[in-house]
């Protein structure tokens, strides 16, 4: 198998970029799993099952991760949102209080706007659930830090892996919240498939 980090060329033919780029996801997957925290899961998972609200943010390829996540928490019995432009979730974040989670998604940790959000929305009482690199801006914000660390280079093709990585742990998340939430929450998630 190619390397995380061997990049797709010019000159690559098809089965090149098959071989590149399901080796690139894997390896990526594999990093997750062997370094994420069960720790920092249970903790995120302990905030998930307190909460009245969960809403997902998170801006550009995170916005779409954010809208997935939504989907997969709707069933959940909680009130889930997701908000991929900065100016709804800086406007959701004033409106938040003791009990609401934020689920804060992104690749670098660094975004402005989504760290501008999370103050406030740790201003108001809520808790944040950060998914991103640890030791970045977001990071330092979250209540509770699931850190999603990838080792691979920065190219173009670098956010599609990463992104596969977050959609695994939004998974793990939400899986974990249903097994909490107990068997006759589960008869209710069957009946609304």
């Amino acid at each position: 198998m190619p390397q995380a980090d061997e990049s797709p060329l010019q000159g690559d033919l098809a089965a090149d970029l098959v071989n590149k780029i399901c080796s690139r996801s894997i390896n990526a997957l594999l990093d997750l799993r062997n370094n994420l925290q069960p720790a920092a899961i249970e903790k995120a998972l302990d905030v998930l099952a307190r909460s009245s609200k969960i809403e997902f943010w998170g801006q550009g390829t995170s916005g779409i991760v954010a809208m997935d996540a939504q989907h997969k928490f709707f069933r959940s019995g909680v009130p889930t949102v997701a908000y991929s432009d900065p100016h709804i979730h800086a406007i959701s974040a004033a409106l938040l209080q003791k009990g609401d989670v934020v689920v804060a998604l992104s690749q670098r940790g660094n975004s402005t706007a989504l760290l501008h959000s999370v103050q406030l929305a740790r201003r108001m009482g809520a808790d944040v659930i950060a998914l991103s690199p640890s030791g970045t801006p977001l990071a330092d914000l979250a209540t509770v830090l699931v850190p999603i660390d990838l080792r691979f280079n920065i190219d173009p093709y670098t956010p599609i892996s990463a992104r596969l990585a977050h959609l695994v742990v939004i998974d793990i998340l939400a899986v974990g919240l249903a097994l909490k939430r107990g068997p006759e929450f589960r008869k209710k998630m069957q009946n609304a498939q």
